[in-house]
């Protein structure tokens, strides 16, 4: 694929090539000589060819998905040496992107290899002009063919080998961005770094022969240098200078640094600098420099903390950042963009058996299926609450903006809070369309059947559904406590409020399926929340002003939610949901 790349990006530059040998001869199609003398002794060029076309076409080429996405295992070990991994600065992280990659590059593909025809070599010459010299001999004798055999296992029992294919299917296989973790320099330092990049240069650039003269390798070091520049714009910030091992190269080469600064196209200074630190050391590593690392964000780091988050995921970020004796914006930097991690706020669920799990998806089944011929929209949802005049704080939202001096005093930092405060009791209901009269039932007084069939039905509610649905349908929902259930109760439902939701229909432990549970009692809290009220009255009166500002829209989309619970809570077979939603 790659040769395939290349060939076609030459060929597109034939133009530029073409003005660089002799009159009417093709740099690639040559007559009756082997080898044919090239004269590009120009540097310019050669940039002109590689700055101008070919660097071009390669950067479109690497922002195709094809290129940009490639499946590593970085966990992998270093068959070769030993891997130390120094981070020397805080961008060296990779993050996987499987996400992120499309569908059709993770999809294994069955290739046909075989082509359905075989070029004519004729049609395929480059003038009547071919190579006598060495002519293409496309037959294998016996020999030669068990040759290659043993050349294949041999390659096949090397332990170190230089290429092995990983398993794609593997799940230690995650893809990398290559457009985000660009090639040349990794961010990592020390001696295997310098290693890596030293094998790399020994085993791809050019080298010189000592029986050729230095001249000779004008060409060749061209070529060289013009791999430098081409991946210049992949250099990583840092301190000291990315172009180490190209200077420490091209000295070693023999070339002065002059020569190694106009190729490289970096200031003079820079060169010297490290061709001194050449002179001294033999080699131009940086020298270990004392104090405080650059980085704590290293590999070993992520690894304490994805255990001790494994161990506690409760465990506060404060707490370790002190433990690890790290900065506690590194901790969270750390959780949030190595780990993936994300913090939530435990929300409050109603505790459930199995037996609960199994009578409530029952349920919810039957209210879905009762809904379809009832409208939900119908429903009167209706619930009690009790309400102190002292409301506890909210120690995580609730500030105070004080002065210095009054953030000492205890009357201003400080809630106060009486054991057992004075309270009321408040009943409500509302529908899709309206609300009830809320209805205060005093401390003191014992909500039994007989209270609550006389305050609440008969003396409250009635005449607000009378005047409401002014003789429509309506569905009254209820939960089922002592006093809601009693002979006597039901006799007043059945008589008065026909069509009410009884015991086979509606959920027990089932707050999450109550608007007056899981939305308006929380709305109304939030209103009073934070004032101290002298007096029950003053609460009652403060209830009842956040109790008039509840519009029709809120009821509307409050009640026509219901549904979507119900199908939650069968989608969660009868568990809690709400985390779902």
């Amino acid at each position: 694929m790659g040769k395939f790349i290349l060939l076609a990006i030459l060929a597109a530059s034939t133009q530029v090539i073409v003005s660089q040998f002799e009159p009417g001869r093709l740099c690639f199609c040559k007559g009756d000589e082997a080898v044919e003398a090239c004269p590009c002794d120009r540097p310019s060029t050669i940039d002109s060819l590689n700055n101008e076309r070919i660097y071009e076409k390669v950067q479109q080429l690497l922002k195709k998905d094809f290129f940009r996405f490639y499946k590593v295992n970085l966990d992998k070990t270093c068959p070769f040496w030993p891997d130390e991994r120094q981070c020397g600065t805080s961008q060296c992280g990779i993050a996987f992107c499987d996400d992120e990659v499309p569908v059709g590059l993770r999809r294994r593909h069955a290739v046909n290899m075989e082509s359905g025809e075989v070029p004519d070599e004729e049609k395929l010459s480059c003038t009547d002009a071919g190579n006598k010299i060495d002519p293409m001999d496309r037959t294998l004798h016996d020999d030669e063919k068990r040759q290659l055999d043993d050349m294949d296992n041999h390659d096949d029992g090397l332990e170190d080998k230089f290429c092995e294919m990983e398993d794609d299917e593997s799940v230690e296989m995650h893809y990398v961005d290559l457009s985000k973790n660009p090639e040349r320099y990794t961010g990592y330092a020390g001696k295997s770094p310098q290693r890596v990049w030293k094998s790399i240069y020994e085993e791809n650039c050019f080298k010189p022969d000592p029986k050729f003269d230095k001249n000779f390798l004008t060409m060749p070091n061209s070529f060289a240098s013009q791999s430098f520049v081409l991946t210049s714009p992949y250099r990583r910030a840092m301190k000291s200078s990315p172009h180490r091992p190209s200077i420490e190269l091209l000295f070693k080469r023999g070339l002065g640094s002059a020569e190694i600064a106009r190729r490289l196209q970096i200031s003079s200074s820079t060169v010297r600098n490290v061709v001194a630190a050449i002179k001294k050391r033999g080699d131009a590593s940086e020298v270990k420099k004392s104090g405080r690392p650059r980085s704590v964000n290293t590999r070993n780091t992520r690894a304490i903390i994805k255990k001790r988050i494994i161990r506690n995921d409760g465990l506060s970020l404060n707490r370790m950042a002190s433990q690890l004796g790290i900065a506690r914006s590194t901790v969270q930097s750390i959780v949030k963009n190595d780990l993936k991690l994300k913090s939530y706020k435990l929300r409050r669920g109603q505790y459930l058996s199995d037996k609960s799990k199994a009578m409530r998806l029952e349920k919810c089944r039957k209210l879905l299926q009762h809904f379809q011929v009832r409208r939900v929209s119908d429903v009167i949802w209706t619930d009690e609450k009790i309400f102190t005049i002292e409301p506890l704080p909210n120690r995580q939202n609730q500030r105070q903006l004080l002065s210095k001096d009054d953030s000492m005093s205890p009357k201003r930092r400080l809630a106060h809070n009486r054991l057992f405060p004075k309270s009321v009791m408040v009943w409500a209901g509302i529908t899709a369309t309206g609300k009830t009269p809320l209805v205060f039932i005093e401390r003191n007084v014992k909500i039994n059947s007989e209270v609550y069939q006389k305050i609440v039905l008969m003396d409250n509610l009635l005449p607000w559904v009378t005047q409401h649905f002014a003789g429509g349908p309506f569905i009254l929902q209820q939960d089922w406590a002592p006093s809601h259930g009693s002979r006597s109760t039901l006799a007043v439902l059945e008589a008065h409020f026909p069509g009410f939701l009884d015991k086979n229909l509606w959920p027990a432990s089932s707050p999450d399926l109550n608007p007056m549970d899981f939305s308006v009692w929380g709305m109304l809290e939030g209103k009073i929340a934070g004032k101290v009220f002298a007096t029950v009255d003053d609460l009652k009166a403060a209830l009842e002003v956040a109790w008039a500002s509840i519009d029709d829209g809120y009821l509307r989309r409050t009640v026509n939610s219901v549904k979507k619970r119900l199908r939650a809570c069968v989608k969660a077979r009868g568990s809690n949901f709400e985390i779902l939603l």
